[in-house]
């Protein structure tokens, strides 16, 4: 972590992530079905992403993609069956093919198959992109003191899988607003999970 910013540099070390298979997503579909929405994430084989955000299409749940750490050339199939694409703007630059700003990725995100796209940006917020839709700029409230950033991307997509799961008539907007105001709260403490305040400390953003 840097000092002055709180901002983070992070060097990921699969370690259990590489021994997460298909087949583990499989023998899980009787608790997969009973769910309401599925996250998953591109630290763990790409092939298991699939498999996960397969099932989750197929028995009808709100499936959500964080395409991190992202890489060129990704599978379309895992975009196809991805209802909500969380990434930051550089890892819509690596997976989109294409240098910009989120107008010119997201657009062509949407041709590789994306149907929702919430690019985050930092200390600005964030922008919604829905399919057939005009961008909806989410900006947050400015934090006073930065400590460390690290963990803030991960608190704000379990802040969406969250919302959606447990208030499903929120408007999709509204819940990457409330999101981001979470992620905020955490980088105001030291380190990822031990940043994670309990429910109780948020009632007033949810």
């Amino acid at each position: 972590v840097e000092s002055s910013t709180g901002e983070n540099e992070i060097i990921i070390v699969p370690g259990a992530n590489a021994k997460l298979f298909p087949s583990d997503v499989q023998s899980a579909e009787d608790t997969i079905k009973g769910c309401s929405v599925l996250s998953t994430v591109l630290e763990i084989s790409h092939n298991t992403a699939l498999e996960a955000l397969k099932l989750g299409r197929k028995h009808g749940l709100t499936t959500i993609l964080n395409a991190a750490p992202a890489v060129s050339n990704l599978d379309k199939e895992l975009l196809e069956n991805t209802d909500i694409l969380i990434l930051n703007e550089t890892e819509a630059e690596i997976i989109s093919g294409v240098t910009g700003d989120y107008r010119i990725t997201s657009t062509k995100l949407q041709e590789l198959g994306c149907t929702n796209i919430v690019v985050t940006l930092g200390a600005q917020g964030a922008v919604l992109i829905p399919k057939d839709a005009e961008p909806i700029l989410i900006p947050v409230a400015k934090v006073e003191k930065v400590v460390d950033t690290t963990g803030a991307g991960d608190a704000f997509v379990g802040s969406v899988a969250y919302l959606l799961a447990t208030q499903k008539s929120m408007p999709l907007k509204e819940v990457v607003k409330k999101a981001c105001s979470l992620a905020s709260y955490t980088v105001t403490r030291k380190g990822t999970q031990s940043s994670y305040p309990p429910r109780s400390q948020v009632l007033h953003l949810l």
